[in-house]
């Protein structure tokens, strides 16, 4: 059962019922996470070290 889908930039989620999936740009599950504010912190943090990595 989907809850939602939620799109941030090159990462998307989908809230399940038991778990959070989190999606690369290409639709491939990277991780899953207990609960959506994890998923949304895994994002975040995968961004920042984008944005770092690309100012290096």
């Amino acid at each position: 059962m989907r809850l939602s889908v939620r799109n941030l930039g090159r990462y998307s989620y989908i809230v399940f019922a038991s778990e959070t999936v989190v999606f690369d740009d290409y639709g491939k599950p990277v991780i899953k996470c207990p609960t959506e504010a994890e998923a949304v912190e895994y994002i975040r943090n995968r961004l920042d070290s984008e944005v770092i990595q690309d100012d290096i």
